[in-house]
């Protein structure tokens, strides 16, 4: 990725969860969007990837071709993005809502690559606080 490409990823995936917000919102700097997009692209086929660059160019431009600004994503207030974010959400045009929310599932992933937030968030504890994974067959079954 260009590093404008790189801005662009960590403004667009940014808005989903915008920093020092309330409950497990990342804390300033603790996601790595770009490095999470970065290892997105090389992990998957070519296709994949291409959706993903191509899904950002829409995003990081949206200001453009929504509402006629001549602006990019990262040029806009956190507050801004996050708007912009909502309305592609429910946008009337099907590829729209999903363009958006093929970014949204992105920036849950960057999140999740975050040791410190998934901590926060109990994801990977149980009730009792033990690390577990998940059993699809219980022991007991599984044994007979």
């Amino acid at each position: 990725m260009l590093a404008f490409e790189e801005r662009w990823a960590t403004a667009v995936l940014a808005g989903f969860a915008p920093e020092g917000g309330p409950g497990i919102a990342p804390a300033q700097g603790e996601v790595d969007y770009a490095g999470a997009v970065r290892r997105m692209m090389r992990a998957s086929t070519r296709q994949a990837a291409v959706g993903l660059r191509l899904a950002l160019w829409l995003t990081a431009l949206a200001p453009l071709w929504l509402f006629g600004r001549l602006r990019t994503f990262s040029s806009i207030s956190a507050e801004r993005r996050t708007e912009i974010l909502e309305h592609m959400l429910s946008h009337r045009l099907y590829i729209v809502r999903e363009i958006a929310f093929f970014l949204k599932m992105s920036a849950c992933l960057a999140m999740f690559a975050a040791d410190a937030l998934r901590e926060r968030s109990h994801y990977d504890h149980d009730a009792d606080g033990r690390r577990r994974l998940p059993m699809l067959i219980p022991a007991e079954e599984a044994a007979q």
